[in-house]
């Protein structure tokens, strides 16, 4: 396990100044497309919708900039960036200053980006994956720590991400048992699911969840 108890930020097991990630995509040609990036500093939001890609990471990427304000540094939690997040991420970095990946046996460790931007000259953003210090499902943190957020359920195979209309179908939804599809279908009885508001409502979920973890688990450590 690797030890990232500094860059949590811990100061006597109090001090929590990290943030939380998520990306989330769709299928299109066997091929996963990302449509939205959320973040979430414990206080503050950063979120990003877009299909054209260079929109979206570049919104994203401004929208950390408003984090960093007076930290020389800021480190970024994602679960499972190394094979999922740090993926899609990587190439779009290069515009902002000096990209450097860490990897061990040829998988993506962690990501620092020196910034070279008019005033952000020298301070730094670190992109970690959470999956590495906690090697557990999101869902399954979520219970061992008892956040008070859960992970909550998004339809994964739904494609459109324009789409406004009536609960989308079981078929859409994956590890969910019909009692519980229907259980929830029910909250949308004679209202509209639309597939932004409710992803981004998924997103920012998972940020909170993960944020909370990493809080409780710094203080433990």
């Amino acid at each position: 396990m690797l030890n990232h108890s500094e860059d949590l930020g811990v100061e006597k097991g109090l001090q929590t100044n990290f943030i939380t990630m998520d990306i989330e995509t769709i299928q299109k040609n066997n091929k996963l497309i990302p449509y939205l990036i959320c973040a979430y500093n414990g206080t503050d939001y950063i979120i990003s919708f877009n299909n054209d890609q260079k929109e979206l990471f570049s919104n994203f990427i401004k929208g950390l900039l408003t984090f960093i304000k007076n930290n020389k540094t800021i480190t970024i939690y994602a679960h499972n960036f190394s094979n999922f997040d740090g993926v899609f991420l990587l190439k779009h970095l290069l515009e902002y200053g000096k990209v450097e990946p860490l990897l061990f046996n040829g998988k993506l460790i962690t990501i620092k980006l020196t910034l070279n931007i008019e005033g952000y000259n020298g301070k730094f953003i670190i992109f970690k994956d959470s999956l590495l210090i906690l090697p557990i499902s999101l869902r399954n943190l979520a219970l061992i720590y008892k956040v008070s957020e859960f992970k909550g359920i998004f339809p994964y195979k739904l494609s459109d991400i324009n789409y406004n209309g009536i609960f989308p179908r079981f078929e859409y939804f994956k590890d969910i048992t019909i009692d519980k599809y229907l259980n929830i279908s029910q909250e949308f009885n004679n209202q509209i699911w639309n597939f932004k508001e409710e992803a981004i409502k998924y997103c920012e979920l998972d940020c909170i969840s993960l944020h909370q973890i990493l809080t409780k688990f710094s203080v433990l450590i």
